[in-house]
């Protein structure tokens, strides 16, 4: 959500009162030229471009003074003659942003045939995080393909891309099917422990919980993972590391 009103507020200037970048009123407008070149090159893992490769946008959306500038140009002195001749957006993470912004404005084939081929691959994570928040995972069966519940850590992806969405009913819905009375987690990072901690407390099912400890055993992080889902009258075993808790 931050992304997306940050985003529409750089576009303010061609698009004043967008309210989401998936509504925007032109469907053949430069700015989707933008997001797909984004897709594009997070895919191919390029984050540094050529005028070549942004086919003419460098001139509006590096450009900070018009309110657009969602590009950084990068200077290069030639003989004390100071020219552009490479480009990058201002984080990874807006790349990242526009490139989910290019797949979920797709036919739902296309983004089946794009998630198909590319969720599950670490350098497009972050984009299928953005994708689950901006389409509030509107196509679940994304993830019933065989060869993506098949990939290391499937459970906390799922977890992850449900908590992107917010949507409560859709938790309390989707988990009791989908991970069952037994769950176990391994949370690694602060996002990690928030993501899971939204999903087992709306697990209305869940009996029996096994949380891996992360490396160095990080007490805090356990402890915000655990702290919603300790109401649940249900919860028959809690165990943490080694040792069981009944």
């Amino acid at each position: 959500q931050i992304y997306d009103e940050f985003v529409c507020e750089t576009l303010s200037p061609m698009f004043p009162g967008l309210q989401s970048t998936l509504k925007l009123p032109f469907q053949d407008h430069d700015f989707l030229k933008l997001c797909e070149i984004a897709y594009q090159c997070t895919k191919q893992q390029k984050l540094i471009f050529t005028t070549s490769d942004l086919l003419g946008l460098q001139d509006k959306y590096s450009d900070r003074k018009a309110g657009c500038g969602l590009l950084t140009a990068r200077p290069v002195d030639k003989l004390r003659f100071v020219i552009a001749e490479s480009f990058y957006f201002l984080h990874l993470t807006v790349q990242e942003f526009l490139s989910a912004v290019h797949i979920a404005l797709q036919g739902v084939a296309a983004q089946r045939a794009i998630w198909d081929g590319h969720l599950g691959q670490p350098h497009m994570a972050q984009t299928w995080r953005f994708y689950c928040g901006l389409t509030t995972l509107e196509h679940y069966d994304l993830l019933q393909n065989s060869t993506i519940r098949g990939i290391e850590g499937f459970d906390e992806l799922l977890m992850q891309s449900l908590f992107e969405t917010q949507k409560r009913d859709l938790v309390a819905k989707l988990m009791p099917s989908v991970m069952g009375e037994k769950v176990e987690v391994g949370p690694k990072t602060i996002y990690d422990s928030i993501a899971f901690g939204f999903c087992l407390e709306y697990h209305r099912s869940l009996q029996h919980l096994r949380v891996r400890l992360p490396s160095g055993g990080v007490v805090t992080e356990v402890k915000r993972l655990l702290e919603p889902c300790l109401c649940h009258q249900q919860l028959q075993t809690l165990t943490i590391g080694g040792g069981e808790l009944l």
